[in-house]
């Protein structure tokens, strides 16, 4: 049995047939850059595609396979709950490791960094987020009420819970184990990031966030947020949570 740290990178992907291959290829270059001697797995789960994702993830991972790199593997799996809180605490329950990824499919989160967020995971921070609007975010992103959004929100959480986010809503982060086997997640959708911050708060979770590289999507990929009805959701949940602190509150301090 090896006794090299574990890492897993957890994709979660819904129609990113354009976007995926990129992405894959992105870390895998970071990966054999930076991450000698880590075990990684990357995990892509298809939470119900009805374009070309599944076919490209398993192309890309017959290549990879190909390749012969005991440091790196890949697995496909299905998420047959729609929602990507939902593929996240699925991946949660099944996935075993020291430490996980989680990472959209879309190609928009630069990778250069991941070693960086890695060596703070490795240091003791329970959650390190890929903070995207203190770089490119408000330049590359071409949805003006995205950017307000994710302003909103972050400047909620933060006076609510008198927190200091630099960005709330990011899908690039980095998890100790003790997180994963600790915190339980509620969310179904797009909640699940503004989620991830609150509980961190209340059960006592050492976070920190790393400025990366954020780029705009291209060819056919599109967003799945659909910017008011799951803007509202989120405000919904900042405010229930907020109101019902006990509830998500279950850890001890270490």
């Amino acid at each position: 049995m090896s006794d090299k740290i574990k890492l897993a990178i957890i994709i979660p992907v819904y129609n990113e047939e354009s976007a995926l291959p990129w992405t894959l290829e992105n870390i895998k270059k970071e990966l054999k850059k930076s991450f000698a001697g880590i075990q990684t797995c990357i995990y892509v789960y298809d939470n119900n595609s009805t374009d070309f994702t599944f076919l490209k993830a398993n192309r890309f991972r017959e290549q990879l396979l190909a390749s012969h790199d005991n440091d790196i593997s890949m697995e496909i799996r299905k998420a047959p709950k729609q929602g990507k809180g939902n593929v996240i605490a699925l991946a949660f329950s099944e996935i075993e490791s020291d430490f996980y990824c989680m990472i959209d499919g879309d190609n928009t989160y630069s990778v250069n960094k991941l070693r960086d967020m890695f060596d703070l995971a490795l240091d003791g921070y329970d959650m390190v987020t890929g903070d995207r609007l203190s770089t490119s975010y408000f330049t590359e992103n071409k949805r003006p009420f995205h950017n307000f959004g994710n302003v909103f929100v972050r400047d909620l959480i933060n006076f609510l819970f008198s927190t200091n986010y630099y960005d709330s809503m990011s899908g690039l982060r980095i998890f100790s184990r003790h997180f994963v086997e600790n915190i339980k997640l509620t969310s179904e959708g797009f909640t699940l990031e503004a989620e991830m911050c609150m509980v961190a708060k209340l059960n006592h979770m050492k976070v920190i966030d790393l400025p990366v590289d954020y780029y705009d999507r291209f060819g056919n990929s599109k967003s799945k947020l659909r910017t008011i009805p799951d803007g509202i959701k989120v405000v919904k949940k900042i405010l229930t949570i907020a109101a019902n602190r006990k509830d998500y509150t279950y850890v001890t301090e270490r």
